[in-house]
């Protein structure tokens, strides 16, 4: 939903619905845990099901508010949000063999649907530049 607010932002230029983006992002931001997660699965469940595609949509959620934001204050914040999802993300997903390969985070559609989350860490790696 963010995504989709913040293109009609970028067309409609609407004050009041910028302040609601504003509030949300901030809300989003605030809901990590202290390793950077921002999940609707519980630990004990994570990278199953639809975990990854639902962490992909909250980054891109915010990589499509960052397009829209003058306030580099937080686009920076937003930034290292990102970036401590991601880091937790690779904690834990790869090729090792200690991590869960991406395509067994999930029992649905092969692993295409946790796959997608490369997305936003390829546009995160556009941001920063970081090549972890």
């Amino acid at each position: 939903m963010m995504r989709g607010v913040a293109m009609t932002y970028a067309y409609t230029k609407n004050p009041k619905l910028y302040d609601v983006l504003v509030k949300t992002i901030n809300d989003m931001i605030d809901s990590a845990d202290g390793d950077g997660r921002i999940s609707s699965y519980g630990r004990q469940h994570e990278f199953d099901g639809w975990d990854l595609w639902a962490r992909k949509y909250v980054m891109l959620g915010m990589q499509y508010f960052m397009e829209i934001c003058p306030d580099e204050t937080l686009n920076k914040r937003i930034t290292e949000s990102m970036k401590k999802q991601a880091d937790y993300i690779i904690s834990k997903i790869g090729n090792e063999d200690d991590k869960l390969p991406i395509t067994s985070a999930t029992r649905h559609w092969r692993g295409l649907n946790s796959s997608s989350i490369l997305e936003p860490i390829v546009r995160l790696y556009n941001i920063t530049g970081e090549k972890r």
